[in-house]
């Protein structure tokens, strides 16, 4: 119907697939249309939705059914109710036919932390998996400062699993850890954040590196990803966190702007926290604020306040809170 395929990131189809619809023909035309990745989210007439989504998302060796008889269903079930379900196109597989090189991947872990062993293991083994052509290598900070030829290897840190590393850096870390950044040009940050929780300010110092290194090299990946806490790295995280790796260090865009080099999760899905420039807006805000800037107004009796931030990095959570500190004699070295 004129329609690209594999151009959709997501299709909304309330209430299509009643008795009166050939179900397995638009089915197959819906998936024709989405990018591995995307998102279908529709509702059932007739029959739960819930019900029919477990249906079709399910490995299909296990159902009686014609489609995808080879292995896996494509779908994955995300979201579902009684009268609606969002369901995923799951990757195959990712083509990495067009990447400008082949590089080399290195996890960079300190042993002493489980957690970063474990997420390492999963790691590895989604790329097994995956893209199998690819070597992994798991090295501590140490032997990854001192390895050469950096400039052909995708560095994935894993370091702030467990404890604040930046936070945390001894003086003799700090002169690994610079050796590496200075003259890497492919890094992964992995971190975790608390559920519906901004991250704390010692996880957040890395924002701020990140994009110092980005602003001095037009050609440096720096991108960092914060996935909700869990005790292990989920299929659905793992695929996610694969096609971030692809898209920007395997095949990252000649056209940098578009090149997205932050991420967080939020209930499951990939964020981005950037800020967008709207002049129009900006320009409303400017005019509106005018005759309180042209006057002056006394403020008397009002307690003293500061100036703080909901979320490190992000400028519109900004805001002032009462200093109940202001009162209380300094502290020793003030």
């Amino acid at each position: 119907q004129g329609f690209d395929t594999g151009a959709y990131d997501i299709i909304l189809a309330p209430n299509w697939c009643h008795r009166d619809v050939d179900v397995e023909a638009v089915l197959e035309h819906i998936l024709q249309l989405l990018k591995d990745g995307s998102w279908l989210l529709f509702g059932r007439q007739g029959q739960s939705a819930s019900e029919w989504a477990e249906w079709r998302a399910v490995p299909a060796k296990e159902k009686d059914s014609s489609y995808g008889s080879n292995s896996e269903s494509p779908l994955s079930i995300v979201w579902r109710s009684e009268n609606i379900a969002v369901l995923r196109k799951n990757s195959t597989s990712l083509d990495i036919t067009n990447h400008r090189q082949e590089k080399q991947i290195v996890l960079i872990i300190d042993p002493a932390f489980d957690a970063q062993v474990k997420f390492a293991d999963r790691i590895a083994g989604g790329f097994s998996e995956r893209i199998p052509r690819y070597h992994v290598d798991v090295q501590s900070l140490d032997q990854a400062a001192l390895s050469q030829a950096k400039g052909n290897v995708v560095f994935i840190v894993l370091l702030d699993l467990g404890s604040p590393f930046l936070y945390n850096m001894s003086e003799t870390t700090y002169h690994s850890f610079q050796a590496l950044v200075i003259a890497a040009s492919d890094i992964v940050w992995i971190g975790v954040s608390e559920q519906g929780q901004p991250r704390k300010p010692e996880f957040a110092i890395i924002d701020g590196l990140a994009r110092v290194m980005r602003n001095e090299k037009d050609d440096y990946q720096f991108t960092t990803v914060f996935f909700e806490c869990h005790s292990y790295f989920s299929d659905q995280q793992l695929e996610q966190f694969l096609e971030v790796l692809d898209r920007n260090h395997f095949r990252p865009d000649p056209d940098a702007i578009n090149n997205e080099p932050e991420f967080f999760e939020i209930d499951g899905r990939l964020n981005i926290p950037r800020l967008i420039r709207r002049n129009e807006q900006s320009r409303e805000l400017h005019a509106r604020s005018l005759p309180q800037r042209l006057s002056v107004r006394s403020v008397h009796n009002a307690p003293p306040v500061m100036l703080t931030v909901g979320s490190p990095g992000l400028l519109d959570t900004l805001h002032f809170v009462e200093d109940i500190q202001s009162s209380k004699p300094l502290a020793q070295g003030e």
